[in-house]
């Protein structure tokens, strides 16, 4: 039995692959729980590269919709998770505004992604984007980037505290 937590990231994954595969997305195809590369894929427009990662993250129960007793056989899923998934995006260019719009655009679609369905297909009871921490993610041969960790939030009912 796949366990629930799996189950929301691996809808956050699929959504945003879904996204990507659109013509003419801004989303480059995103990868699984990779380290970052030496090199990021070349992507859209000549000069353009990008790197998108969904990361497991990490969660817990959220004492307030947590039932008591959650434990028991008899209460089924008792436990209301908050799990938070991140999202590593990196774009580089050298041209600083094409940079800047990609990255604009990448974030745009994934907010978009959890924006059309924040039930992701039925695996999560509610997902959103809570934080972007702006990160120094470097990869070899790519002098000028933006880069983000995206932190997004799952919720979801589940009959242990994971």
């Amino acid at each position: 039995m796949t366990a629930r937590w799996r189950e929301a990231v691996d809808a956050l994954h699929s959504a945003i692959a879904a996204a990507a595969a659109l013509n003419g997305s801004p989303l480059c195809v995103p990868l699984r729980n990779e380290q970052l590369p030496e090199r990021i894929e070349t992507f859209g427009e000549a000069g353009l590269e990008m790197y998108l990662n969904v990361l497991d993250g990490e969660g817990r129960p959220d004492e307030a919709g947590t039932m008591a007793g959650a434990e028991t056989a008899q209460i089924g899923d008792g436990f209301e998770i908050i799990w938070n998934a991140r999202v590593e995006l990196i774009v580089g260019a050298l041209d600083e505004e094409a940079r800047k719009a990609a990255f604009d655009a990448a974030l745009d679609a994934i907010a978009g992604v959890l924006e059309t369905d924040r039930q992701l297909d039925g695996k999560v009871s509610f997902a959103r984007i809570i934080g972007m921490d702006r990160t120094d993610h470097v990869a070899a041969g790519v002098e000028q980037v933006e880069a983000a960790d995206i932190t997004v939030e799952l919720q979801f009912l589940s009959s242990r505290p994971f």
